[in-house]
């Protein structure tokens, strides 16, 4: 799974992870014959709050100095994009081959 520079840290440096394929096509890897490939994971988000660029751990939960966020999201209300910084909080459960006919 895609983490670093390579693909952004707009929201952290951690793992991203998007609500639709459509959104992932993007960032889907691409094939000598064309096709595409992307993972679909399962992921464990827990509590969320808003990511910031370079964020390198979830901040603690305000009122509550034991306890961190699980994870970073683009936005509070309806989240598009989520940032796991543990890699054990996701499980790529398929590997995904597709032919992409989007009109960008």
């Amino acid at each position: 799974m895609l983490a670093g520079s390579r693909v952004g840290t707009a929201y952290g440096n951690g793992t991203y992870f998007a609500t639709t394929a459509k959104f992932s096509d993007r960032y889907a890897c691409n094939l000598p014959s064309g096709q595409k490939q992307m993972l679909l994971a399962e992921a464990v988000v827990g509590r969320w709050t808003l990511g910031e660029p370079g964020m390198k751990a979830c901040p603690d939960v305000p009122g509550h100095p034991f306890q961190r966020y699980n994870s970073l999201v683009d936005d509070l209300t309806r989240p598009q994009i989520w940032v796991l910084l543990l890699s054990s909080q996701a499980y790529p459960a398929y590997l995904i081959t597709y032919q992409s006919n989007l009109v960008r």
